[in-house]
């Protein structure tokens, strides 16, 4: 693994940390037919696809992506 990986890793980790139960609660409201499992499973692949995306920005506008895939997915 290289410095920047690390890096980018370590970043995507304190995203996660501030963003998780938000993104399950959005995706809650939007995709309200499936069950819990499946949302969290959604978002868990939402959350594995942006450790592979490095030209996804950690900001607003890649928390507004990152919200996008789980509810396609779910």
């Amino acid at each position: 693994m290289t410095a920047s990986s690390q890096r980018r890793d370590e970043q995507v980790g304190t995203f996660f940390l501030t963003y998780a139960d938000r993104l399950q609660s959005a995706v809650r409201r939007h995709v309200n037919h499936v069950g819990n499992e499946l949302i969290e499973d959604a978002c868990q692949m939402a959350w594995t696809t942006l450790l592979q995306r490095p030209d996804i920005t950690l900001d607003a506008r890649g928390l507004g992506w990152l919200t996008t895939v789980p509810m396609h997915e779910a």
